[in-house]
């Protein structure tokens, strides 16, 4: 919210945290401001300059409104809200967001979000055919990332093995340091997947809430249909159909070698022999891949999938309980944002800059992303430190990921109805940085 001349300090320190050099533009920006007429009295240059920036402001905001419903006018009292929720966000931010293409679409009752086009269809079969190149894609990944990792991996669990005799102190320092190894290789292995793919196929999200509801145990022992009902699946048609892209996805060899590997653990359940669809195997320790497609059946559309967060969020938005979600889709980002929190009887909220700032760090993820890894990484830190009780969130909310941390942030930081929570110090010096890559990403923003 400062005006660029008076926090240089802070916008030095914030481009250099970014990775990204400050004084050019800095220099840029600082020649393109201070050069006025001295004969101009600074009240009306002043004026002048907000006048410019209000204006500058709410073409920005229309156009994300725009995106959303291009052939439909926004409504008035929709439009009104949004402008006035928004009015403190800076421009280079609403820049940033418009170059990585991100929408506004109000839903209203009755509405989907595939009426919207918050998530797409996909037929598997139409899209993939008989899986060839999709597969050829999977294994490409995984043979690199277990490249890196699976060497470590075994060695770890022939340390563990030899250690039978051990204290459990040793044996659990070295169980740690086995389940990290696996965990980073789960991570490498669907960013990969994830990017080859071109963000088709995404890590499961919500897997632990849908095996509760459904009483199983989302790290136990697990079977391609247990998976499929997990994600949403309930008629027979839907489980083949995602049993199927699991089949696709992994191989059946490889799946097979993993239920084999399951059956062969002491005290393990024994299993009848019969289709790979039903055996048991452990997913995270196998590194099976588990997409986060869910099926949704609106429509009638036989073997339809859709992308979005998980089953639970869909059903939640269909039963007209979610407030608002953001889409990340890599171009095309779509925000939702229910009518109900943009219109005549709309009560003050966060939920619209809430869901912007997840908009904005992702925009910052795609126009910098090697500065944007090594801040991430001060992120997780941070959300780590503050989780473990040595630091203030700004919300309830923010406690539920180091994701949801930094847009509950954007919100505080731009919110006009509410006071600034008080946050933990040390965050908010590393959130400033996150803000700080805008004027680098939008230069030609006044401010």
């Amino acid at each position: 919210k400062k005006a660029l001349l008076g926090s240089f300090a802070a916008f030095a320190a914030a481009s250099a945290l970014m990775g990204t050099p400050a004084a050019a533009p800095l220099a840029a920006e600082t020649a393109r401001v201070a050069v006025v007429p001295t004969s101009v009295p600074s009240t009306l240059t002043s004026s002048l300059t907000a006048s410019t920036e209000s204006r500058a402001r709410t073409a920005f905001i229309d156009g994300l409104l725009a995106r959303g419903r291009p052939a439909t006018p926004v409504d008035p009292a929709a439009r009104s809200y949004a402008q006035a929720q928004l009015q403190g966000v800076p421009l280079n931010v609403l820049q940033v967001l418009e170059k990585s293409n991100v929408r506004i679409v109000v839903l209203h009752r009755g509405e989907s979000l595939i009426d919207v086009g918050a998530v797409r269809p996909i037929d598997v079969k139409s899209d993939y055919g008989d899986g060839a190149s999709l597969r050829a894609q999977v294994d490409g990944v995984r043979k690199a990332v277990d490249a890196t990792y699976l060497d470590q991996i075994k060695t770890l669990q022939q340390k563990l093995t030899s250690l039978s005799n051990a204290d459990p102190q040793t044996r659990e320092n070295v169980q740690s340091d086995l389940d990290i190894a696996r965990s980073d290789r789960n991570e490498a292995l669907y960013k990969g997947v994830y990017e080859a793919t071109g963000g088709r196929v995404d890590q499961q999200d919500g897997m632990s809430a849908g095996a509760d509801a459904l009483g199983l145990d989302a790290a136990g022992p697990l079977s391609p249909v247990d998976v499929a009902r997990i994600h949403g699946a309930r008629t027979p048609q839907d489980i083949e159909g995602y049993v199927r892209l699991l089949r696709t996805l992994n191989g059946d060899e490889r799946l097979e070698a993993a239920q084999r590997h399951y059956a062969a653990e002491p005290g393990a359940a024994s299993t009848q022999p019969g289709d790979v669809a039903t055996r048991p195997m452990r997913l995270w320790r196998e590194g099976i891949v588990v997409p986060s497609y869910e099926y949704w059946s609106a429509g009638g559309a036989p073997g339809l999938v859709v992308h979005s967060t998980d089953a639970e969020s869909m059903r939640q938005w269909s039963a007209g309980n979610v407030e608002g979600q953001y889409f990340y889709e890599g171009s095309g980002n779509t925000l939702v944002v229910h009518e109900r929190n943009l219109g005549h009887h709309a009560e003050p909220n966060r939920v619209l800059l809430h869901e912007l700032g997840h908009a904005y760090e992702d925009a910052v993820s795609e126009q910098a992303p090697n500065s944007f890894s090594q801040w991430q990484t001060r992120r997780d830190a941070d959300f780590a430190r503050m989780r473990d009780n040595q630091g203030r969130f700004p919300s309830d909310y923010a406690t539920r990921s180091a994701s949801e941390l930094s847009a509950e942030t954007f919100a505080d930081r731009f919110d006009g109805h509410h006071p600034a929570g008080d946050a933990d110090a040390a965050w908010g010096r590393t959130y400033d940085a996150l803000l700080g890559a805008a004027p680098q990403l939008a230069p030609n923003a006044t401010r």
